[in-house]
């Protein structure tokens, strides 16, 4: 309509008018009027189109970008267009590293596009600048005045609706409280949330915050706090200490392994892995292989569940008796499904030399072996057939002697233990 270009008028009042002059009916004028005065306008709202910031997890049109932490992990594009990158590879990106190149360019201006749409959107509810500790419905918010802080939980009730639109419009900075965190509830969405911020962000050390964030300023990430979304920065730097960024538009995210590592210690093997943003993770699987296809359980170790943190896991196996092992993780959920991770190998072939001789044995036993670490540390458990001790031979050396000319004749097993963990098992047999 012509008239919309020279014309002020709201969705509202151009409602009423068409309403008044067509219907000329009173009691229907003053009923859909009490319906549009009291209707959430925050709901005739809809979500900014972000262009080709869409894939990016953390962009800055104008600024640079710093990372200092070697644990700092983000799914999802990152880059600026006008600005120093110092932050890969120190810690881990999965996605696309764009600085001053045609995407970071169109990039800069869709960023620009969409943090003006927000900003024009129609406020449907003024707040208080103070977010923690309340539950909010979808709407529009604004919120003026002094700096807004958010410190405790903020939840956000889509009501069983997954369309559910939040918008926070901020005229001014955001803060974020250490350990603070926003708890969705009710089919609320992350990618329905976002953030117009007229100024820095700063999200406290291990807090979870959750959204897409629209700022015309700086973009800090403290130490080990986690943004499930995206940030997205008009004009200001961004930094980040050891964070994780997950950005998965319209889909659920998998478990994320971001590595998984086997070490032979010596007279072990040293495994080590690293996820982000577990969900519904029941636990984990070591497989091991002596030629990379069939593979048997070496040990189980209990998931998370459910976290956005990067987490840290460890186990070590006492058992490998091949020369060249293969190892893979595998992850199960609390459905029953899985999958696995690439796979290791690991070098034995300098690994712990053990020996008992003579065996089948006589009056004496010897146990040879190289690793000095296991000397005085250690000591061989024999057992009879029916799991009975009948002797246990301290480690002193790389050669230590030992009686058993009081075996009876049958079949023994023994065990090479060290700090309670096994780093050896076999059978011995006595002819006595």
């Amino acid at each position: 309509m012509k008239f919309c270009n020279t014309i002020s008028i709201s969705f509202y009042e151009l409602a009423l008018l068409l309403i008044y002059h067509k219907m000329k009916t009173k009691l229907i004028f003053v009923l859909t009027y009490i319906f549009l005065i009291f209707y959430p306008k925050g709901n005739f709202a809809q979500t900014p189109d972000l262009g080709l910031t869409s894939s990016f997890a953390l962009f800055t049109a104008t600024g640079a970008f710093s990372n200092d932490g070697d644990a700092t992990y983000v799914i999802g594009d990152v880059g600026t267009n006008v600005g120093t990158f110092t932050a890969f590879p120190t810690g881990t990106v999965d996605g696309q590293i764009h600085v001053v190149d045609p995407t970071s360019s169109q990039a800069a201006t869709d960023v620009n596009i969409a943090y003006s749409y927000l900003n024009g959107i129609t406020c449907g509810v003024n707040i208080s600048s103070e977010l923690g500790n309340q539950t909010l419905t979808q709407n529009v918010y604004c919120l003026e005045g002094a700096p807004t802080t958010l410190n405790g939980d903020l939840i956000l009730d889509g009501q069983g609706d997954p369309d559910a639109l939040f918008i926070f419009q901020i005229n001014g900075a955001l803060s974020v409280s250490s350990f603070s965190n926003i708890i969705l509830i009710n089919s609320s969405n992350v990618n329905n949330i976002y953030w117009q911020i007229n100024g820095a962000f700063e999200l406290g050390s291990g807090a979870i915050f959750k959204g897409t964030i629209l700022a015309n300023g700086a973009i800090s990430l403290l130490e080990n706090s986690s943004l499930d979304g995206q940030g997205l920065s008009c004009a200001g730097a961004i930094s980040l200490h050891n964070n994780s960024v997950i950005t998965e538009r319209n889909e659920n995210l998998p478990i994320k392994l971001i590595s998984f590592t086997a070490q032979n210690m010596g007279n072990y093997v040293k495994f080590e892995w690293v996820t982000a943003c577990e969900i519904n993770n029941n636990f984990f699987t070591i497989q091991q292989s002596s030629d990379g296809i069939s593979f048997e359980k070496v040990l189980i170790v209990d998931g998370a569940g459910n976290s956005n943190l990067v987490l840290h896991y460890s186990a070590s196996d006492y058992n490998s008796n091949n020369e060249v092992s293969y190892y893979r993780l595998k992850q199960t959920d609390f459905d029953g499904k899985f999958s696995y991770s690439k796979l290791v190998s690991v070098d034995f072939k300098n690994k712990t030399y053990f020996k008992i001789y003579p065996n089948p044995i006589c009056a004496s036993v010897t146990i040879l072996m190289n690793d000095t670490s296991l000397f005085n540390n250690s000591e061989l458990i024999i057992c009879n057939a029916i799991g009975a001790i009948v002797s246990v031979v301290p480690i002193t050396g790389s050669k230590t002697t030992s009686d058993t000319g009081f075996f009876l004749s049958g079949i023994y097993f023994y065990t090479l233990v060290s700090k309670k963990n096994i780093i050896k098992t076999g059978k011995m047999i006595s002819l006595q």
